[in-house]
């Protein structure tokens, strides 16, 4: 169920690109809402063919699967080895980032590492 209603104002100009939170409206209104094509047309003023476009979305916003950005320098595995080293031995749970980072030989500056742990 969503968490909040859609939006209420829709001042949309034709020939430009329709908001993502009004594609989200517009399909809760008819998945949740249970809203018929016909009073979706009426409400947000679009064609029928726009208006099942929409609906037919596989994704709410664009995917773009190819773009993954930077790997993490520090995984979820990674930390969980970190953070099992410095909870071992008393000495260890002193150490300053920059002694972990020597130690255990990580690829990363110690504000990343702070970051991460904290």
């Amino acid at each position: 169920m969503p968490t909040t209603p859609p939006p209420l104002q829709f001042d949309h100009k034709k020939g430009f690109e329709i908001e993502t939170e009004h594609k989200n409206a517009i399909r809760e209104l008819h998945g949740f809402g249970e809203k018929s094509t016909i009073q979706l047309i009426d409400r947000y003023k679009l064609g029928r063919s726009t208006i099942h476009r929409i609906l037919d979305y596989k994704t709410t916003t664009r995917a773009r699967p190819t773009r993954t950005g930077r790997p993490s320098k520090l995984t979820d595995a990674r930390m969980s080895e970190i953070i099992e080293y410095c909870s071992e031995k008393w000495e260890n749970r002193i150490l300053d980032y920059d002694a972990i980072i020597r130690e255990l030989k990580l690829d990363c500056a110690s504000s990343t590492l702070q970051k991460r742990l904290h």
